[in-house]
This record gives structure tokens, C-alpha cells and sequence, in this order.
């Protein structure tokens, strides 16, 4: 592992909410501080998707600052945070700042530009606002705004990629795709289902069949509901389960309780690092009938533990999820077909354990972190190099 001097730069890693910077920056951040950079992390400490986390960050030893972000557009408020992004880099001089999530990506790269950066960098999840012709008149132009202001940016998939040369604006020094994956010291390793079930509390025995996400319309728990109805209605020795929370959460408790699912589903509101890996390992498949995803982490997680995953044919989905081998691509919302895919897995159980051992071995290969890590690294260091011998 090469290790940089102790004049290694600084680098600032912001983040709208405190819950993107553990989810997807922390690893990320520790990975930059093993090889000697000194690393800040800044994002909102309000609940915004959820309770903050930054006593979590702190005690894993990350330095941490609070910009006052809000999910909303507030001129006040956005005229603040941009300030305190412009006065923290003006301050401690970094000599990079990356920026996470739509409102951090737009006010930090502006704002780092402005403080006199020498590196502002971008990594997008994926630009929705393309596909919302409502919002695109305002969203559009501030994202070419800051795209121009900044020096490079990662997509992290091949979505997000085609979605960046349709911006109508391009970085100062590329766009790449170094993707994104899976802490395979977590998710590696597969302990028996049998044990991950009794770990967590689930029967021994009848198909398991859960899904994980934040509550909120989009992502369709509502379509995963009333397509368990319909699996339970053929395997009544079935059970389902919900790992998440948000603002549907009242709303979905009610509709599984019209659909009579009450006592054979479980709504989980938070696990532990660990047993999120053991959620994943219980189940005998996966559904999440998302309508849209920046990446699709979550079918990722599931897959890597020889959990069959169904998800909608869409981008980025599709780019894990190789239709029929390692996992089920469902067109529309139509419950009987989510339902028919599902069931077309727990009726026949070798294709289930074939197409789990092939998603496994998809994640294992395909979905390193450490591969996408080394690939922004590079990338710091040519950015940081004199424009003359890059």
C-alpha cells in the first residue's frame, strides 16, 4: 500500500445529510486516511433523512464539521451553508474538496471554487432532475453551474454517466466512471442461512422474503405489499419483512394490515452493521420494485449473500442484476407480476440456490470498493499534478 508523505493534502468530504457520509463516505474516507491524507468530513447535523450521525462518525476517529444544510431549497439557509463551506475552506485550506448529494454538490463545489480551491470535485449518484421535466428548469441550470465549477466528476454508474453528457456542461478535466461497491471485509464472508435466521429472530423454516429501503413513495414498498399478499395467498407458511423507515412508514404499517399481512410480516426500523449483513443472508429472496435508484446499493448487498434479488428493468439496476442468472428484472408495477416472479423462485428451489451462487459470484467480482477507491485516488493525484505534466 503506498503511503503519502506527511505533507499529504487535505481533503474535505461534504455531504448534505450525516447519513450519506456514513452510508457512503466514511468507507471511502478511511480508505484516503490509510494512505496518509488528512480527511475532514462536513455535512447537516439535523435529521434530515433520519437521526443525525455524527457521534457515530466521531468516535470511529473522523474529524467532523456541521454546515447547516437543509433537503429544501431555503435562499436563506443555502446562502449560509455556501458560506460556511467558503469560510472552512478559506480557513484550513484544503487542498481538495469532493462533494456528495444534490444540494452539498451544488453549494460546495460553488462555494470551494470561489474560496479559491485547488481541487473541487464532484461524485453524483445520478441526476434525476433530467428525467423531471417540472424541475428541470431550475435544477438544470444550477447543475451546469457547478459542474463548470468543478475540476472533474465521478458518476458511479453507467446511468449517471450518460446522464453527465447530457448536462450540456462538462468539468474542467473529465468525467469518469470509477462506479461503486461493497466493503468486502463486511460483506464478504456467508455464514449459514439457518443462522442468520435464528440470529434475527425469523422461523427456521417457509420462504423469507424481505426488502430494504428508505420509506418513501418512490422506492414502492407499497408494490412489495400487495405482491406478498398474493405470495401468501399460494404459500400461506410464507414471511416478509421490511427493513427501513421514512415518512411511509405509518401509511405501510396500515396497508399491511388491510392486507392481512400483519401477522407474517416483520417491519424492521434499524440493525446494526452486522446484522444488516445477517438481513440479507436470512432471506430466501430479495424485492425492492424501486422506480428510481442512483445506484441500487441495497440489491448489491442482498446479492452478495446468495440472495436471489428482483428489481425493476431500469438503469442502474440492470448493470447489477444480469436478468435470469443472477437475479429477476420485472417490467411495470403490476403486483401479480412481482409476485410471479418471486414465486417462480420459491417454487423451484435449485434455480433459487443457482441463481443466488451466481449473484454472489456477479458482487464478489464486479463490486469491490477498493476498486473504485483506487480509482478516485488516482484521480486526485493527477488533478493534483501541475496541468502542464498531466
Amino acid at each position: 500500500m503506498e503511503v503519502l508523505s506527511a505533507t499529504a493534502p487535505r481533503v474535505l468530504l461534504v455531504a448534505t445529510y450525516s447519513q450519506a457520509l456514513s452510508s457512503f463516505v466514511a468507507p471511502f474516507a478511511r480508505y484516503l486516511m490509510d494512505r496518509g491524507y488528512a480527511v475532514t468530513l462536513a455535512a447537516s447535523d439535523e435529521a434530515l433523512v433520519g437521526p443525525a450521525t455524527f457521534p457515530q462518525l466521531e468516535a470511529a476517529g473522523f474529524d467532523t464539521r456541521v454546515i447547516r444544510f437543509t433537503n429544501r431549497m431555503r435562499p436563506d439557509r443555502d446562502l449560509a451553508a455556501a458560506w460556511q463551506v467558503y469560510r472552512l475552506a478559506r480557513r484550513e485550506r484544503f487542498a481538495i474538496v469532493h462533494t456528495f448529494t444534490a444540494k452539498a454538490g451544488f453549494l460546495g463545489r460553488v462555494a470551494a471554487r470561489l474560496a479559491g480551491v485547488p481541487v473541487v470535485v464532484h461524485t453524483a449518484f445520478s441526476f434525476p432532475h433530467l428525467d423531471t421535466p417540472d424541475k428541470a428548469w431550475l435544477y438544470l441550470p444550477m447543475e451546469r453551474a457547478a459542474t463548470r465549477a468543478s475540476d472533474h466528476v465521478f458518476c458511479i454508474s453507467d446511468l449517471g454517466y450518460r446522464q453527465a453528457g447530457d448536462l450540456g456542461a462538462a468539468p474542467r478535466r473529465g468525467v469518469t466512471n470509477p462506479g461503486i461497491g461493497l466493503s468486502l471485509d463486511r460483506f464478504g464472508g456467508l455464514r449459514p442461512r439457518g443462522d442468520a435466521r435464528d440470529a434475527l429472530g425469523f422461523p427456521p423454516d417457509g420462504p423469507l422474503i424481505g426488502t430494504a429501503a428508505r420509506l418513501v413513495p418512490h422506492k414502492r414498498v407499497d408494490l412489495f405489499l400487495e405482491a406478498c399478499r398474493r405470495i401468501a395467498l399460494r404459500h400461506p407458511d410464507a414471511r416478509f419483512a421490511v427493513l427501513g423507515d421514512g415518512p411511509e412508514s405509518g401509511a405501510l404499517h396500515a396497508l399491511a394490515a388491510r392486507l392481512d399481512l400483519t401477522d407474517r410480516l416483520r417491519f424492521i426500523t434499524r440493525l446494526t452493521d452486522d446484522e444488516v449483513v445477517a438481513y440479507f443472508r436470512a432471506l430466501d429472496l430479495f424485492m425492492l420494485p424501486t422506480r428510481r435508484e442512483g445506484f441500487g446499493m441495497v440489491f448489491a448487498e442482498a446479492m452478495s449473500q446468495e440472495t436471489p434479488a428482483i428489481g425493476p428493468r431500469m438503469a442502474p439496476v440492470d448493470g447489477i442484476i444480469v436478468d435470469g442468472v443472477s437475479g429477476v428484472l420485472v417490467d411495470g408495477d403490476a403486483p401479480d407480476a412481482w409476485a410471479a416472479a418471486a414465486l417462480a423462485l420459491i417454487d423451484d428451489p435449485a434455480r433459487r440456490r443457482a441463481v443466488g451462487a451466481a449473484a454472489r459470484a456477479r458482487i464478489l467480482d464486479r463490486f469491490d470498493e477498493r476498486r473504485a477507491f483506487a480509482e478516485i485516488e488516482q484521480t486526485y493525484r493527477r488533478l493534483l499534478a501541475p496541468e502542464d505534466a498531466c
